[in-house]
């Protein structure tokens, strides 16, 4: 690591020079940089849209010079400036050994009350094309540990979402979301049962390790976790000694795990005093890492890393007629580790063994689906990704759609709309909302999935977006690989009365059949306003996945 980086950070002044451990700065790894990292890199990352039929042109160079991290006001104190006690930790991010960004943790007081803040950016390529991801958190609690608001603003390449919460008097938390020039407002009740803000919750998590406690347990409350507590259970491992750029850092080794994540685990390195020098993620076959650094070395200019080639999964043979496949029979694996993905919307699931899963897809076999008056809500209800209440999405309904035509009919009218809506096919924009795309015409396959959702819902009819793998005869370097791809389902009536799934890939030309080459992993009402809840299953597939073509026809 050292050769790579050749840079040493003085990690004794930044030691002496910094408070306690914020717990912050563990949450904002484990949720910021894995679902932001995984979602806009990887994931979300999806392919070059029409490059999955192989029908465009090879995408031009958009390779761009990493701009310097300064870009971000990292400076900028905020709510922080009155504050006389700013205690402030700066990290570098690593992934797979690469520097990909920084992050800072900041807490001091002010008139208003304890104000912890966290900041991130990353710089990460999707093929030759270069992506910002940047989010800040702000947390404001009274001394006793009482809220009072907290807000979080995160942004993947040009899509920005900001959420504001105000806690009242009354046992309410008033919500406010700002996404794609629009704005949202809501009442909510506030967490039941007993949690702690940031700061609270730092003071008794440091409190009960100095007790001797070897495993604690807390439910926590703060801009990451919205509405509802994380639980978060940290484990004494015992003593260690890390390096940290260049320097041997004697520490006490931690296991931290977050409840929403039951699969992932962060290795902690902390010092006597319970300030975080190191801490690590393994998702499948990335390694994902915070460091303790000085501003300088944080700061500095970088050569982003590749997360998206890197990430395809080459399978054991090439599918000729990928396109128009009607059923396919996969064998999924992972050496050690357990392979999981949904099932439905015609694709069903064998478990061979812990490791190992055969999957059938045959889209015109989709299951008869069931769902409750709340499910059905769910599927219907604008939200801050599919707000079909925005007036230019009504505006493209009243265009596109016609009540009175088939639903089959209707369905595809709206998904060959969003494919020539959005006519900048391009891997810049990271994760914009459906009011952001429909107004900039620009996007990937996210893109093309949330407004599709969001017409078919504005359309009154049920939908989701899946997210899986979608194979590909070429991706820029690479040949005759599955790639991650997102996608909407439409649940609609069939000719015997049963509703059932319907998958719509607008990222197809016009009239052009979903194929069998799509493997779902993971569907979602993308009715929340973060991402990373829905890398449950994706994570550790990460660079250990396997496929076996058994058969296509």
């Amino acid at each position: 690591m050292n050769a790579r980086l050749n840079e040493r950070a003085s990690v004794n002044g930044v030691l002496k020079a910094t408070g306690t451990l914020r717990t912050a700065v563990c949450r904002l790894f484990s949720r910021g940089v894995v679902g932001m990292v995984a979602a806009a890199g990887v994931w979300f990352g999806g392919l070059g849209v029409e490059r999955a039929w192989a029908l465009v042109e090879p995408q031009k160079d958009t390779k761009q010079a990493t701009p310097n991290a300064r870009s971000v006001a990292a400076d900028d104190l905020g709510s922080l400036r009155e504050s006389k006690d700013v205690q402030e930790l700066w990290y570098v991010l690593l992934l797979d050994g690469q520097r990909a960004g920084y992050m800072i943790s900041r807490q001091g007081t002010t008139k208003e009350g304890i104000i912890s803040q966290g900041r991130l950016l990353m710089q990460i390529k999707r093929g030759a094309t270069s992506l910002s991801l940047s989010y800040a958190s702000e947390f404001v609690e009274t001394p006793e540990g009482k809220p009072v608001r907290m807000s979080t603003t995160q942004s993947i390449g040009a899509g920005v979402i900001q959420t504001d919460r105000i806690f009242t008097p009354e046992g309410k938390v008033k919500v406010v979301i700002t996404a794609g020039g629009q704005q949202s407002e809501s009442l909510v009740d506030a967490p039941e049962g007993q949690w702690f803000t940031p700061a609270a919750g730092e003071r008794e998590m440091k409190a009960q390790a100095k007790a001797g406690k070897k495993e604690i347990t807390l439910r926590m409350v703060d801009p990451s976790s919205g509405d509802e507590p994380i639980g978060i259970t940290r484990k004494l491992i015992g003593p260690a000694v890390v390096e940290v750029f260049g320097r041997d850092v004697p520490a006490m080794k931690y296991a931290m795990k977050v409840d929403r994540f039951a699969d992932v685990e962060v290795t902690e390195y902390l010092t006597e005093d319970f300030r975080s020098v190191r801490s690590e993620i393994n998702l499948g076959g990335m390694k994902m890492e915070q460091v303790l650094a000085d501003k300088d070395l944080a700061l500095s200019k970088l050569n982003a890393p590749e997360l998206m080639v890197s990430t395809l999964v080459r399978p054991d043979k090439a599918i000729p007629n990928a396109r128009t496949s009607t059923r396919a029979v996969y064998e999924l694996s992972i050496d050690g580790g357990k392979v999981d993905v949904e099932q439905g919307a015609g694709q069903t699931v064998e478990r061979l063994s812990e490791s190992r899963i055969r999957v059938v897809v045959e889209p015109a076999a989709s299951a008869a689906v069931k769902l409750s008056t709340a499910q059905r809500g769910e599927l219907l209800r604008a939200s801050t990704m599919l707000n079909h209440e925005d007036p230019m999405i009504r505006e493209m309904l009243v265009k596109y759609d016609d009540p009175k035509l088939p639903v089959m009919e209707r369905i595809e009218r709206l998904r060959g709309a969003v494919h020539t809506h959005i006519s900048a096919k391009d891997f810049s924009v990271g994760l914009a909302t459906a009011s952001e795309t429909v107004r900039t015409g620009k996007g990937d396959c996210t893109e093309h999935g949330v407004l599709l959702a969001a017409l078919l819902r504005g359309a009154g009819i049920p939908a989701r977006v899946a997210s899986g793998l979608i194979y590909v005869p070429q991706l820029e370097s690479a040949q005759n690989v599955f790639g991650y791809h997102m996608w909407a389902q439409a649940l609609i009536t069939w000719p015997d009365g049963e509703e059932r799934w319907v998958n719509l890939d607008a990222t197809f030309p016009e009239k052009a059949p979903f194929d069998a080459t799509h493997i779902i992993i993971e569907t979602s009402a993308m009715n929340g306003t973060g991402i990373e809840n829905q890398l449950v299953r994706m994570a550790p597939m990460l660079g250990q996945l396997k496929i076996r073509v058994v058969e296509v026809r």
